[in-house]
């Protein structure tokens, strides 16, 4: 017998009822301080991108990325079809950057009149952001109302020094020295 075969999910045997709420869940999770990201990709010439903080390196050999995005959204749905996708991780300074990537927009207009820059795969990311990630997708999964990836990050640009821009139950933050 192997010394994982005795694992068993914790949610074996629970229904669906009587568990967390997703209301409840958010709520825990708005306690939880994350960095903030615009997710971009490119189909037919056309960019795209949104914000998201759910995003986390996987692996450093091979360069691996996390990502998810809820299904059905432009972003999701144009990742699935290029099989390509760029991280562009916020600075403090640009929270309007976050804000206008959060809301609703036409096709496309998110990115209109913004400095971009492409790297190896041609993915547009966002100039200025103090990191940038080039990234080919190597594998997704299904995960309950979102699409998890896994991003091999073909190229990168970092900042040395630069501050983060962080959101904390609902509002944004900063680092203090």
């Amino acid at each position: 017998m192997s010394p994982h075969s005795s694992r068993r999910h914790v949610s074996e045997g629970l229904s669906s009822e009587g568990g967390v709420s997703p209301e409840e869940l958010r709520g825990a999770m708005r306690l939880w301080p994350t960095g903030v990201a615009v997710v971009t990709v490119q189909d037919d010439g056309v960019p795209h991108g949104m914000t998201v903080n759910s995003f986390s390196c996987l692996s450093l050999d091979p360069p691996l990325v996390l990502i998810s995005l809820q299904r059905g959204t432009r972003t999701q749905i144009l990742i699935d079809k290029t099989g390509l996708f760029g991280v562009s991780i916020l600075g403090a300074d640009q929270r309007l950057l976050s804000e206008r990537f959060a809301t609703a927009a036409p096709w496309g207009a998110r990115l209109d009149g913004l400095t971009l820059c492409t790297m190896n795969t041609g993915i547009p990311l966002v100039e200025g952001a103090p990191v940038r990630l080039d990234c080919a997708v190597e594998n997704s999964m299904a995960a309950g109302t979102h699409e998890a990836y896994v991003g091999r990050v073909v190229a990168l640009h970092a900042l040395d020094g630069s501050q983060p821009l962080i959101y904390y139950d609902r509002t944004y933050r900063s680092l203090t020295p």
